[in-house]
């Protein structure tokens, strides 16, 4: 069903973007994994893809740095389909959040999204590949939940960054998605 197109899956050497990488390597894509985890701590969850599929790449990228991001995308020869899942969450009471445990939920949760769907988008453009770019959201970035403001308030940011690319992509043959 995906024989020959080339997906990039963040936070793969997680619980769900392993979950996504399989399901690819399954049907039949070329999968390319980044995580901020060095390659010695991903061997399991690289070997979960190549059981599908051997011809899986793993890259050490942190999608907050606009510059790797953008230099790992231009490596790609073709670019069909990005899976913007890296993300955290690290629970604190409202009245305890640091100001850093917020800027890392919106660095990671949000920006980096961005850096990741702005970058494959505008190679899906130049190359007029008519892709699909899924983003995983949460269902508390639309009920909040407590202990968890940065987090819900990331992902709410995430579901508003969907609809916009939505929007503004699908004249380019672009479907964007979310997930929760």
């Amino acid at each position: 069903m995906l024989s020959g197109k080339t997906a990039i899956v963040t936070g793969a050497a997680g619980d769900l973007g392993n979950a996504m990488a399989v399901h690819l390597a399954k049907n039949g894509a070329q999968v390319i994994m980044w995580d901020v985890k060095p390659l010695n701590e991903a061997h399991q969850h690289i070997a979960n893809v190549q059981e599908y599929n051997g011809t899986v790449q793993y890259r050490e990228i942190d999608v907050r740095d606009r510059d790797a991001v953008d230099n790992a995308i231009s490596d790609i020869e073709t670019l069909d389909i990005v899976c913007s899942n890296a993300g955290i969450v690290d629970a604190q009471p409202f009245l305890e959040v640091t100001l850093d445990n917020w800027k890392n939920h919106l660095d990671i949760n949000l920006t980096g999204c961005f850096n990741v769907c702005q970058s494959a988008a505008r190679k899906m453009v130049a190359d007029n590949t008519q892709g699909r770019i899924i983003l995983t959201s949460s269902w508390v970035g639309s009920i909040p939940w407590p202990e968890i403001t940065p987090y819900t308030v990331s992902k709410a940011g995430v579901n508003m960054l969907t609809k916009q690319m939505a929007r503004e992509l699908s004249p380019y043959g672009i479907r964007v998605n979310a997930i929760a």
